[in-house]
């Protein structure tokens, strides 16, 4: 559900709520007996809620608020274990992102800036856990924090109304990090979350 209020002309609100429950129905059709894993598994029910304010300050200018929880679930594959049964310790990650941006045309609109800044906190974040030689089985990984800035600058000029040219670069600056993974005897907290770059043009 959403809903959105036009506090002014150039305030405007937008509240919306997520209710979400999912159930896996796993059903083996080749093991009969002992070796049958057919199994269920239920998730709790998850209430995401989400906050935007955005002000438009001119035609050209406006900039945004935004406050938002998500989640996301495992698939049923990374719910099985290698000997196929349904790991009933694996549950979804949630979290909740705080970001503020802008956007901004100059040039009679030809030129277009967009900038945003965020902070994302995740628990239970979704990896993949080796257990052996091509064996994975997902694992909920304590508590990591994303911050991050993105930036896109774009450029649109027209030619002799035959054609036109739009260059464009974009990039993103980035920190994610294990706030609190601990696996076994390993504590990885405070390091860089693996296979995130820092710099991205």
């Amino acid at each position: 559900a959403t809903l959105t209020i036009p506090f002014t002309k150039k305030l405007k609100g937008q509240f919306g709520l997520n209710f979400n429950r999912t159930n896996y129905s796993f059903t083996d059709k080749f093991n009969k007996g002992e070796a049958n894993k057919s199994a269920e598994r239920a998730f709790d029910p998850i209430f995401a809620p989400n906050i935007n304010l955005m002000y438009q300050f001119t035609n050209d200018h406006s900039a945004y608020v935004n406050f938002s929880r998500g989640f996301n679930y495992p698939s049923i594959e990374e719910t099985l274990t290698p000997e196929g049964v349904i790991n009933p310790d694996l549950g979804p990650e949630k979290g909740y992102n705080y970001e503020i941006g802008s956007e901004n045309y100059f040039f009679s609109r030809k030129l277009h800036f967009k900038m945003n800044a965020y902070l994302l906190d995740i628990d239970d974040l979704l990896v993949a856990d080796r257990v052996g030689d091509d064996e994975y089985v997902g694992r909920n990984a304590g508590n990591t924090e994303h911050k991050g800035i993105e930036l896109q600058l774009s450029y649109f000029h027209s030619i002799n109304n035959i054609g036109y040219i739009s260059p464009y670069i974009n990039a993103e600056l980035t920190q994610h990090k294990f706030i609190d993974f601990v696996d076994g005897e390993d504590n990885f907290s405070g390091n860089q979350l693996t296979g995130v770059p820092k710099r991205k043009v």
